[in-house]
């Protein structure tokens, strides 16, 4: 039997490994926040923030640890921001503004079971005048604009993955270049997008049918020996309900083999992937 990862993809992503937050801004820091020499534990401890106050980040930085890392502007050194974003006492100082992509998921209020409504649409600076945290202790960001509210920490998740899996609008298909495939077409049909990192291989996408202890593969709907990350793929699916699900399989650039299903959320209507492993 598979063994599924147990991790719940839900696609309001930040995939881009450019700067979370425009800098400079400010940021709530605790007395024993530890600052490093550099954007990682492996640079060294220097020592304690000392006391809690507010401190300028002058730059952000993911470290070799896959964490989001920030630079005082008194140069102290480095402090992880990642963490300070799951401490209720350590998140930006509203507003702040945030970059996001144009397939990031915005819902209608924060939280899973909040209403999924559309994509953001459009790279951009974007502004977030309140956050709040979930029962679920995930930190959620409203959008100045009024459309809803994006989930900052499965953002921050987002960044370390291979590859991001999404929703498309059709305007941003009509603008962009992307390879495309009507994989599995309707009159019912959406585009999904596959946004690497870096180049990947190997990639099969293939429809599911139900088995007897796990989903078996049905029919093989798109190959390609390579995808870059400047030409996404987009495929043209058909969800019949929050039980049709689709499989893709790539191997990514450290070569290792990743698999996923992908369906519909029944909790919001956003799109879903789940890794699993064989």
């Amino acid at each position: 039997m598979k063994k599924l990862s147990g991790i719940i993809i839900v696609i309001a992503v930040l995939f881009s490994f450019s700067a979370f937050c425009e800098t400079p801004y400010l940021m709530k820091l605790s007395a024993d926040t530890a600052i490093y020499l550099g954007p990682g534990e492996n640079y060294g401890f220097n020592r304690y923030v000392g006391e809690d106050g507010v401190f300028t980040i002058a730059e952000e930085r993911i470290g070799e640890d896959g964490f989001m890392w920030g630079k005082l502007k008194s140069g102290a050194g480095w402090v992880k921001l990642t963490y300070a974003f799951e401490n209720a006492y350590g998140y930006p100082e509203t507003p702040f503004t945030v970059k996001l992509p144009k397939w990031v998921s915005i819902f209608d209020n924060a939280g899973f079971d909040a209403l999924y409504r559309k994509n953001i649409g459009k790279d951009g600076v974007y502004t977030i005048v309140e956050t709040v945290f979930d029962d679920e202790n995930n930190l959620w960001g409203r959008l100045k604009s009024g459309a809803g509210w994006v989930n900052i920490t499965q953002m921050e998740y987002q960044k370390t993955l291979p590859a991001v899996i999404a929703f498309l609008d059709e305007d941003i298909l009509n603008e962009d270049k992307y390879l495309f495939c009507p994989a599995d077409a309707s009159e019912y049909s959406v585009k999904v997008a596959l946004y690497p990192r870096n180049v990947i291989q190997n990639v099969r996408f293939f429809s599911l049918q139900p088995g007897d202890a796990f989903w078996k593969k049905d029919r093989i709907l798109y190959e390609n020996a390579l995808i870059r990350s400047d030409l996404p793929l987009v495929l043209e699916v058909t969800f019949w309900g929050d039980m049709t699900t689709f499989g893709l399989d790539f191997t990514d650039e450290y070569g290792l083999e990743r698999h996923y299903l992908i369906s519909i959320s029944g909790r919001n209507g956003s799109l879903c992937a789940q890794e699993y492993h064989k």
